[in-house]
């Protein structure tokens, strides 16, 4: 799983309010992951996975973020294995 780490600059304005800006990301991970699919599809009805029992499950639009276990049940009566 990535965690990510911000590093940030604080300062006080004119009106001594605290300010904050984002200066970078650092991104961690244990293992090296796969690059998420970019395609989202727009009609899925909802998605079943077999660690769910089968369960319809509510709709997501790519697998990118499901187990490889699941599937994308389209509109159009489709389906997409991840």
């Amino acid at each position: 799983m990535l965690e990510s780490q911000s590093k940030e600059a604080t300062w006080k304005s004119n009106k001594h309010e605290k300010r904050t800006v984002l200066l970078g990301w650092e991104l961690q991970s244990a293992a090296a992951q796969a690059p998420c699919n970019l395609i989202c599809f727009d009609n899925v009805l909802y998605v079943t996975c077999t660690s769910s029992g089968g369960k319809k499950l509510p709709p997501m639009c790519s697998c990118c973020y499901l187990p490889d276990d699941c599937t994308l049940h389209l509109s159009d009566g489709t389906s997409i294995n991840c």
